[in-house]
């Protein structure tokens, strides 16, 4: 199966970003890690994942890892699921890391259980339990039936071993990897670049962008980012996928490599772009031409694009020059090339200055639900226009 084919029968379950964020350095020996994802909707359906050894967007300054930096192939020596049943992520986050390995090999009937893994369910690559990930490639796994709840965690538990190895170092959902007969907090494993599913749905839609949209500045496990807010006011039937990263820039996906192919294969597209850019040096004019390339590559594979403008990241005033200059020209070009823009400045921003983050430079929850909350309609309408 290609992954053009694999991405259009599996969508999203979650909303938490995933992916190959950057690499780190390990050393061969093996390593079990554990990833936990608030699953969107429950139901039995069959579940597949996907895994690459590419980076996807640059991370930092740059010195570590680019878009499209090639990790040199590691290995998956095992995947399993397990079903976490958890009444809300406060509870979640008392749970860990409290005394982790008792909670997750309690069973379910136990009464003062605020969090278990149950059911574990083991992974296949072909039917071996095994795969080696070969450099610059990716590796779909088999199906394997699971049943959620609303509201239910996947624990994705995987064995990997390497000696550069992508992962996402900035998700903000628990992780943890077993240090002896323990577990700690840790993020060094490798990330599936979705938590598909086989659901029938109706359009897609992805979100593109950079640490605010992956959901930075709001509570660990919450799920209370902008994009979340949003597709939680979407009809059930519509799938939605966040390929937020933090450090990312609008040059990332403006290389059109494997971050930009991913959110092709969806019916619509959210576009929010610029914050990094501007931080790091990109000219109001080579950061127009990036938005203008993402905007005529997305459009070129039929998909319905909408691009909002940078959130306010209290510039300085040379900054600020450059970021109304973007905002501009997205608000009065990019419609002419067909896609739909939204100004999210008088919702981000302070009122006596916008250029000034009212809600923290990463939007706190309560920025992110106003923010949200007042995208839907356009949104809505974006997805009216897909057939």
């Amino acid at each position: 199966m290609t992954i053009k084919d694999f991405l259009h029968i599996y969508s999203s379950n979650t909303l938490a970003a995933s992916g190959n964020q950057t690499l780190f350095y390990s050393d061969q020996r093996q390593y079990t890690g554990r990833i936990f994802y608030k699953i969107r909707t429950g139901g039995r359906y069959n579940y597949a994942f996907l895994y690459s050894d590419i980076i996807d967007s640059t991370f930092n300054d740059g010195t570590v890892s680019r878009a499209g930096t090639v990790c040199g192939g590691y290995t998956i020596h095992s995947l399993r699921a397990g079903i976490c049943r958890c009444a809300d992520f406060e509870s979640f986050n008392r749970a860990f890391p409290s005394d982790p390995e008792r909670l997750i090999e309690m069973s379910p009937d136990k009464k003062d259980n605020a969090l278990c893994v149950a059911d574990f369910t083991d992974i296949t690559f072909d039917g071996c339990a095994s795969r080696v990930i070969e450099a610059g490639t990716y590796a779909l796994t088999d199906p394997v039936s699971l049943c959620f709840e609303n509201g239910d965690f996947l624990c994705l538990e995987i064995t990997y071993s390497g000696t550069k190895v992508p992962y996402h170092n900035e998700t903000i959902i628990s992780t943890y990897i077993k240090n002896g007969d323990a577990w700690k907090e840790s993020k060094l494993m490798p990330f599936p670049a979705i938590v598909g599913y086989d659901r029938p749905i109706s359009k897609r839609i992805a979100y593109i962008g950079d640490s605010i949209t992956q959901g930075s500045g709001t509570p660990l496990n919450s799920y209370t980012h902008w994009c979340a807010v949003v597709s939680g006011k979407l009809d059930e039937s519509i799938a939605a996928w966040n390929l937020g990263f933090g450090f990312a820039r609008a040059y990332d996906a403006a290389s059109d490599g494997s971050w930009l192919y991913k959110a092709k294969q969806n019916n619509a597209v959210c576009v929010c772009f610029g914050v990094n850019d501007i931080l790091r040096g990109r000219t109001a004019a080579e950061l127009k031409l990036d938005l203008k390339i993402i905007v005529e590559r997305l459009i070129e594979n039929g998909v319905k694009v909408l691009v909002q403008t940078p959130p306010p990241f209290d510039y300085n005033a040379s900054l600020t020059e450059i970021w109304e200059d973007v905002c501009e020209y997205i608000l009065t070009e990019l419609p002419q090339m067909g896609c739909a823009v939204f100004d999210n400045r008088e919702i981000l921003g302070k009122k006596e200055s916008l250029n000034m983050s009212a809600y923290g430079d990463h939007p706190n929850s309560e920025g992110c639900k106003k923010w949200g909350e007042a995208l839907v309609p356009a949104v809505n309408e974006l997805l009216s226009q897909v057939k």
